[in-house]
């Protein structure tokens, strides 16, 4: 997932299919070509996560939202879900402290966009942090 640093402005008469999107908002990434322009959809609502149809869009408008401190440095993928770890544990801990490390554990299972959006929406992460209660109790892990 990576957000805008740029507007992008398509025009409807093109062959092709791009995306528009304005400065600061998230994008979806499907596909990353190496010639810079990338395949992916815009989250048109925030809060129910809802996508745009795909589309190509320039990678260079983009900054990814995994990013090391105040560095901007993107992070390598394997660091990323050890930050994505230190991100989700508290959260967990706040719904289900006595499970926070088995459902944080659960949950980093996901794709990293999907972890991104649980993050940023305090009803989606206690959908999923339920459903994992529900998997342990199913499991008899409890």
């Amino acid at each position: 997932m990576v957000r805008t640093r740029y507007v992008f402005d398509t025009k409807p008469e093109s062959t092709r299919s791009y995306i528009s999107f304005q400065q600061g908002q998230r994008v979806v990434i499907q596909r990353r070509h190496d010639c810079g322009w990338w395949i992916g959809s815009v989250i048109e609502n925030e809060r129910l996560g809802n996508l745009s149809p795909k589309g190509y869009f320039p990678g260079t408008y983009t900054l990814s939202l995994l990013v090391e401190g105040d560095t901007g440095t993107p992070i390598q993928e394997g660091k990323g879900k050890k930050m994505l770890g230190e991100k989700l544990y508290p959260a967990v801990s706040r719904l289900e402290p006595e499970l926070a490390g088995k459902i944080t554990g659960m949950l980093l299972e996901m794709d990293n966009t999907e972890i991104l959006t649980i993050l940023e929406s305090e009803t989606q992460l206690r959908q999923k942090v339920d459903e994992a209660v529900r998997v342990l109790d199913g499991l008899q892990l409890l």
